[in-house]
């Protein structure tokens, strides 16, 4: 008996080391393909001495198809030979780029008249380098050439719209949370993070990089005057060390975690009484929606999309960037009322579910992608 023939095929493409935003949107996203019956396909970029791919291992977990393109440093027109030839014998019909690496790519390698629809998906733009403004640059010259480019958030779709990119749209960031943390266990997971029994838990989730101003966040927690608040602060980067020397400098190194890299987010979301983001600059953070999809209350600062996705401050509480003392007085009010922390957290899980499902992300992109092909035939 010959297989039914799926709706289409596609090709999901990133070139990434890690396992951050972009790569679980990809992730949650082919997930709901597959269900739906798409032919879906995890690629990836592989660069030179590349022994692992995060996203790659993940998709294999998940039961995902998935493929490599070795890839050398700069342009290499081999790995566009290779990608060529994959989306010709595969019958692709639609090649989803995630990240300026891959958009380029994708537009060298198949062309603006390819049979197969090119589609990307803009994510941020984090431009704190000549080299990285050079990228921006260029990702947004390809980007023109693709039959449709989808933003995250409405900074991102005026930004695409005043760089003169027509075929554009924006479909929020979806994911279900899986994870699940019995009663029993809760006191253990906080009393292994370093958190005193009784405490309340602030967790924080993110590169240490720059952006996500984690500097900005120690010292709201130095200004905090309850004793039983304490911080976990998830995730690996360039700044561990200048962050760990901070904590000293301001006497809280025995009140903050830094945990390190963790697979066991949702679980410490669970754990936790309150999300914590202190970020310069976003998009639409993904660990944000697990945030709301676990019932957690959230204190944000105001930028990228966070205030829409948290209905401007009906589902958290928002401060101004840069400002570590509206930072410590929104942690220390949400902390000392338990009915606001409830509330917040309600309404949070009620606007996930409405908007930032998996479901509700996935039918909106296979409603692009169907439409894309319908107008391509």
């Amino acid at each position: 008996m010959v297989p039914p023939t799926p709706p289409g095929r596609v090709l999901q493409l990133v070139s990434s080391a890690g396992l951050f935003g972009a790569e679980r949107v990809l992730l949650e996203l082919s997930q709901h393909l597959s269900a739906q019956g798409w032919g879906v396909e995890v690629g990836a970029l592989r660069a030179p001495g590349m022994e692992r791919i995060a996203v790659v291992d993940r998709a294999r977990e998940l039961g995902l198809p998935t493929v490599t393109f070795p890839c050398r440093t700069g342009f290499d027109a081999r790995a566009m030979a290779r990608i060529r030839e994959h989306v010709r014998r595969g019958q692709v019909d639609v090649v989803h780029g995630h990240g300026y690496k891959s958009n380029i790519y994708l537009l060298l390698a198949l062309g603006s008249r390819s049979p197969a629809r090119l589609v990307s998906t803009c994510h941020n733009w984090l431009t704190d380098s000549l080299k990285l403004m050079l990228y921006e640059l260029l990702d947004k010259l390809a980007l023109h050439q693709f039959h449709h480019v989808v933003a995250v958030s409405p900074p991102l779709l005026q930004e695409l719209a005043a760089a003169g990119i027509e075929a554009c749209s924006m479909i929020d960031n979806g994911l279900d949370l899986v994870d699940r943390l019995p009663a029993a266990e809760r006191g253990s997971l906080r009393a292994s993070l370093g958190v005193p029994r009784g405490a309340v838990m602030l967790l924080a989730i993110g590169r240490l990089d720059r952006w996500k101003a984690y500097d900005r966040l120690l010292e709201a927690l130095a200004r905090l005057r309850r004793a039983d608040l304490h911080l976990v602060l998830v995730g690996d980067g360039d700044l561990r060390a200048d962050l760990e020397d901070q904590a000293r400098r301001l006497g809280v190194e025995g009140r903050v975690t830094l945990a390190g890299y963790r697979r066991d987010v949702g679980r410490l979301l669970l754990a936790s009484d309150i999300f914590v983001i202190s970020s310069r600059k976003e998009g639409l953070p993904m660990v944000l929606l697990e945030a709301m999809a676990a019932g957690l209350p959230v204190v944000a600062t105001r930028v990228g999309a966070i205030p829409d996705a948290l209905g401007d401050g009906q589902a958290g509480v928002l401060v101004p960037a840069e400002d570590p003392g509206a930072l410590a007085a929104a942690i220390e009010a949400l902390a000392a009322d338990k009915e606001r922390r409830a509330a917040l957290a309600g309404a949070a899980q009620r606007i996930h579910a409405a908007r930032f499902s998996r479901r509700a992300m996935g039918q909106r992109y296979i409603e692009l992608y169907r439409r894309l092909l319908t107008k391509g035939r």
